[in-house]
This record gives C-alpha cells, structure tokens and sequence, in this order.
C-alpha cells in the first residue's frame, strides 16, 4: 500500500537444481550515461516543480507530495534535482527504476525512501579500474 511495505521475502527462492549456469561478467549494463540537465531539461523541471508547488499550495497534494514516479534519461533527472533544490522535505517514491537524481535525493534527505524494481545509474570506474566499451 505504501513504497516502504513489504510483502514475502528479501529474497528469491530458487532450488539448486534449477540452476543450470552462472555467468561472472563486469561488462556494463548500459553504453550510454547520463549528462548534466541542459538549459531544455531544467526548465521543463522547473515547470514541474512549479507545478507541484501549487497543487501544495491548493491543498490537492500533501506537503510531503504523494509518492512519485519517475521516469529515466536526462529530463528524470533534471526534475529530480529540481526536487532536492526545492524545499519539498519526506518525499517517498514507489517507481520501477533508481536512478542517479534519485540516488542525490536519498543522500540529501530530500527522499527518505525509494521502492523499485531495478537500478539504471550511470557507472563510474572504481579507482585503478579501467572501464571497457
């Protein structure tokens, strides 16, 4: 009911049996990063928190938001960065991806929960680590 419930478990059961390989890779789930928000993507995020500021305002959304949903690319995360400049404080978000802007809200406080499916983030190479195409 709310993006901090859990129902089961931590975990995915699965019989040994089952398995019939497991392959070890370090090759990237993605060829593409993220870039910073370009002046197209702040302001459309600027819209948007504009927009949900007055819906506040109005009393159609509660002052901590309803939780969201985000989408991914370049525009997720400008708006997402919007959020953690805004003021908006115990935002909760129940979506089927974490990426980087929401990693920032978490460490900012500005989130203080995320519930979702997969991660789409953009890699860094740890240090001494070369990255590969």
């Amino acid at each position: 009911m709310r993006p901090g419930d859990r129902i089961g478990e931590q975990y995915l059961r699965c019989p040994p049996e089952k398995v019939v390989v497991v392959v070890e890779t370090d090759a990237p789930d993605r060829n593409t990063g993220f870039t910073e928000p370009d002046e197209a993507s702040t302001r459309i995020a600027g819209h948007q928190i504009e927009f949900l500021e007055h819906e506040v305002a109005r009393g159609r959304f509660p002052a901590g938001l309803l939780p969201l949903q985000s989408g991914v690319g370049n525009v997720a995360n400008a708006v997402l960065a919007g959020l953690s400049a805004s003021g908006f404080e115990g935002l909760t978000a129940y979506t089927e991806v974490i990426q980087d802007g929401m990693l920032g809200l978490l460490k900012s406080g500005t989130l203080t929960l995320a519930s979702a499916t997969a991660f789409s983030l953009t890699r860094t190479p740890s240090p001494g680590r070369t990255t590969r195409p």
